[in-house]
């Protein structure tokens, strides 16, 4: 995998520990089989879309999408030295329609977080696409990954014909600490059955058996958004309780 040595998150931990958010690729990568259509939305540099695509193969389609120019060099890079030809790799941002957003200017040469890039709120920067999911017109899709740093809604609103045609398992980043009623309110009207997925940033059985956890109790949130054919799957995950639940209440919850 390539990777920025000065990212704070990603790129440390493929430093250090030859992986990120395993916990998260290990439980996506049993929602999918060859042949099957994945839609990962904040690709970042692939750490996800690359055992993605691995685990659909040649048969199946793994659309990528990623708006920093610089990252998705990256991406891009890491899914064909993997020789994942049959995974598509798109420079653009989703939303809710067409349009644009711009980038901000990142000095990819000091530490940052880069996964972390907002874009909504840009007032300058570098033009990207934006692309409505709808707009794709599949026909069939498993998987729906997205990591969007406060766009979630956006990206669903324009997926609306998609998820209620396709019905695809959800994995949504909820890391906020104010509840985000519009990103889980559609997902709830559509019969969706909402768990929290807690993925912590350092795990001791790591690719490269390092001892040394230099992350503390981090944790990425996400929710996992399971389609009413596979409701029973989520048994086994904390329950989001209603659309106005945050992370941190159901931390505390299970804390208990």
């Amino acid at each position: 995998m390539a990777y920025l040595t000065s990212d704070a998150h990603v790129g440390r931990s493929l430093d250090r520990y030859g992986e990120w958010a395993e916990a998260e690729v290990e439980l996506l990568s049993a929602f999918v089989k060859p042949g099957d259509v994945v839609v990962d939305v904040g690709a970042n540099i692939g750490t996800h879309a690359v055992p993605l695509a691995a685990k659909v193969g040649p048969t199946g389609m793994v659309l990528a999408f990623e708006p920093q120019r610089l990252v998705h060099a990256l991406l891009t890079s890491n899914l064909i030295t993997n020789g994942h030809g049959h995974a598509r790799a798109v420079n653009a941002a989703v939303g809710a329609s067409p349009g644009s957003l711009l980038v901000p200017p990142i000095d990819y040469g000091q530490p940052g977080n880069f996964g972390g890039v907002a874009l909504a709120a840009a007032a300058q920067g570098e033009p990207v696409d934006v692309l409505p999911l709808d707009a794709l017109g599949l026909d069939r899709l498993t998987l729906l990954k997205v990591d969007v740093e406060g766009m979630e809604a956006q990206v669903l609103a324009g997926a609306a014909q998609t998820l209620g045609r396709c019905q695809p398992v959800v994995y949504l980043e909820h890391n906020a600490e104010q509840p985000a009623p519009a990103a889980l309110e559609p997902l709830l009207a559509l019969g969706y059955s909402l768990r929290w997925h807690f993925s912590p940033f350092f795990r001791s059985a790591n690719f490269a058996n390092a001892t040394e956890n230099v992350f503390g109790p981090m944790v990425d949130a996400n929710v996992l958004a399971l389609p009413p054919t596979l409701r029973a799957v989520g048994a086994a995950f904390p329950e989001v309780l209603g659309a106005t639940d945050t992370a941190a209440t159901a931390l505390a919850r299970t804390a208990r």
